[in-house]
């Protein structure tokens, strides 16, 4: 996708109704896939967290890598992949297509649960 001037390659998944038949809370269990970062929750109840790494590009470069993920109220779980890239499409440390307000935006949309 590309994004006021910058391109980058975005993966989103849905899995309805994740966690379903599981001992433990889903909310619980989606706090461990948020690889420590703090899990937060939406006016309507649905919890995210965005996580920013490190990432090294199959040219052996290094770059930014972003994973977002929001848990929805009916159990629907969105996960978004976002890598940006810069000239010659290597990964690099430039600034992502989506702030964090964006990816947030996008996990959380509570029109997933219909996707």
């Amino acid at each position: 996708m590309t994004a006021d001037g910058r391109t980058g390659q975005l993966l989103v998944t849905v899995e309805h109704g994740w966690h379903r038949g599981f001992r433990d809370d889903p909310a619980t269990a989606f706090g461990t896939l948020t690889a420590s970062q703090p899990t937060r929750r939406t006016a309507d109840g649905a919890l995210y967290a965005v996580i920013q790494f490190n990432a090294t590009g199959p040219d052996g470069a290094g770059g930014l890598q972003w994973i977002a993920r929001g848990l929805l109220p009916d159990g629907t779980l969105v996960t978004a992949k976002l890598w940006t890239y810069g000239p010659d499409h290597r990964i690099t440390t430039d600034p992502g297509v989506l702030d964090q307000e964006r990816l947030t935006a996008l996990v959380t949309a509570p029109s997933w649960a219909r996707a």
